[in-house]
């Protein structure tokens, strides 16, 4: 499917459609030829030959001798080169990519607990023995998200509720180190305060919306929330590329994309990493949680 925002069209991908993409629609192979939108026509496709058609997508097909016209969207459109490249991504094989957590070149951390906590999923550990919660929420996100989180391959499996939940614990995960306190009346505000300094998520809305969409996963479990003025909040997963949070004002549906979610998140750790190896602060706070939430012996 493509969806038309702002006098621009997008691939279900996220990728922009631009002119002189090689495309596949309906099992023909063709090239964007115009964007009556975006007033945008290849050499050979005056503007003054399309524009009648007010909007839409033009693509030239081997077999036709007029460009075909995709006046919206339409879920079978596929990117297949660009540039004289094959597109990354297919329709029937897309699996966006991950933020995978390496930290190659970095320093080590202020302790061997703290090395542990923050290891990158890419990495394995002899067993039996204790290893870092982050660590291991990081690896289960990676595999929530159909990628191998040591190899970054495809999987084909894909959970999307699961890896929401296991990001919104991290983030819970996280909070309790950044304050260094696990009182269970302030989970909220632990929530809001790791995100507003550790996310980028724009707007207070915005961080409104994920504090609601944890309100939903983890406090019932459910995709329905409520906020303090009775605001109500339905929520899409999707796995699709694109920005973290659509609302519809209207209906109170929000479309939450989980991959943008989970590369928030590694950001987040990464920063926080960072923080707390230059922190005296953060590493008190660090060494009070470490006892109860760091680690846990896996066979």
């Amino acid at each position: 499917m493509m969806v038309h925002r702002h006098m621009a069209y997008y691939y279900d991908t996220g990728e922009r459609i631009i002119i002189g993409d090689v495309v596949r629609y309906g099992g023909e192979e063709g090239r964007i030829v115009f964007l009556i939108d975006e007033g945008a026509y290849a050499p050979g496709y005056p503007k003054h030959n399309w524009e009648f058609l007010r909007k839409g997508i033009g693509i030239a097909v081997t077999k036709m001798n007029a460009p075909f016209h995709l006046e919206d969207s339409d879920e079978d459109l596929d990117l297949v080169a660009r540039d004289g490249e094959p597109a990354i991504v297919r329709s029937a094989d897309f699996w966006p990519p991950l933020l995978m957590g390496c930290r190659s070149g970095t320093s080590p951390m202020f302790s061997s607990e703290a090395d542990k906590f923050f290891a990158p999923p890419s990495v394995s550990f002899p067993l039996p023995d204790y290893l870092g919660t982050l660590f291991l929420l990081r690896k289960d996100i990676i595999s929530s998200l159909g990628r191998n989180p040591g190899t970054s391959n495809p999987t084909g499996c894909f959970a999307p509720l699961a890896g929401a939940m296991a990001i919104l614990a991290g983030v819970d995960l996280l909070a309790k180190f950044a304050s260094g306190e696990d009182a269970p009346q302030e989970v909220a505000a632990r929530f809001r305060n790791f995100l507003h300094k550790y996310f980028q998520l724009g707007s207070t809305d915005n961080e409104e919306t994920i504090c609601r969409l944890r309100d939903a996963l983890i406090g019932s479990f459910g995709l329905r929330s409520q906020d303090d003025a009775g605001r109500e909040y339905r929520f899409d997963l999707t796995y699709r590329n694109g920005p973290l949070i659509t609302a519809f004002d209207v209906t109170g549906q929000v479309e939450v994309r989980v991959i943008a979610l989970q590369r928030q998140f590694e950001g987040a750790v990464e920063s926080f990493r960072k923080d707390t190896n230059d922190s005296a602060v953060l590493q008190r706070n660090f060494n009070r949680m470490f006892p109860k939430y760091g680690s846990v012996f896996v066979k």
